[in-house]
């Protein structure tokens, strides 16, 4: 990846834990991003499986963080307050990425100076998860702004204030991080997330579709408070 500029400018955040396999998959895509202008930020978030190994043999410049099983939000969290470019991209560790999406990313970034951009998202068996990604794509990303970690967000590093003050646990750290950014500069990028379906597949497609499609109305209308509806998604 040949970029113009020498400073840090961009820093990619990717926690994981237990996620060996998928860092293994995705070795060849990081190492195209590795630049002087691109830090990479891996946050260990109470692995077992041998992934940070694997994280230090192939990133020997890279910064690798240790936290103890506190959730992707924090692990974000806390990758961002260590990061030295102008913009962090919190990017899930299973998220699937073209070669060229960073180079757009970059110039998107460079030539808009918006202060929140955004993936649109497909995800893997596609069939199955066609009408919820046009749901969250169409109505809830592009119409309404709201958008989950595994839309990929990139911030500016003086945001990191915004991710830290709605800063929540599962679901609803998504929702309370949009309502934030949507005060800000928001740009929706063309290039999309490819997101593993995993958990839709391990808890039912319908199942969970049909969850967060409820939470979000609840939220959105706020008819039930932020604290029931952490306990109704737990349920």
């Amino acid at each position: 990846m040949k970029l113009d500029i020498h400073a840090i400018f961009l820093s990619i955040i990717i926690p994981f834990k237990n996620e060996k396999i998928q860092i293994e998959k995705s070795l060849s895509f990081f190492k195209g991003l590795q630049s002087e202008s691109v830090e990479f930020i891996f946050v260990n978030d109470g692995s077992t499986d041998g992934g940070d190994v694997i994280v230090k043999e192939n990133f020997k410049t890279s910064t690798l963080l240790t936290t103890r099983g506190v959730g992707t939000g924090k692990a974000f969290l806390h990758g961002m307050k260590k990061s030295r470019g102008k913009y962090s991209w919190l990017l899930p560790v299973d998220c699937l990425i073209k070669e060229n999406i960073a180079e757009n990313v970059y110039e998107k970034i460079r030539n808009k100076n918006g202060d929140v951009y955004v993936f649109p998202k497909k995800y893997t068996g596609e069939n199955e998860m066609k009408f919820y990604s046009f749901f969250q794509n169409m109505i809830l990303l592009k119409g309404i702004h709201l958008a989950a970690w595994t839309n990929g967000f990139v911030l500016k590093n003086n945001l990191v204030e915004i991710l830290e003050k709605s800063n929540r646990e599962v679901f609803l750290v998504d929702l309370e991080l949009s309502k934030q950014l949507k005060k800000k500069k928001w740009i929706v990028l063309d290039d999309e997330l490819m997101v593993s379906a995993r958990k839709y597949k391990k808890d039912g497609y319908l199942k969970r579709i049909v969850l967060n499609g409820v939470i979000v109305f609840l939220w959105f209308f706020k008819i039930v408070s932020s604290e029931k509806l952490l306990q109704f998604y737990r349920a």
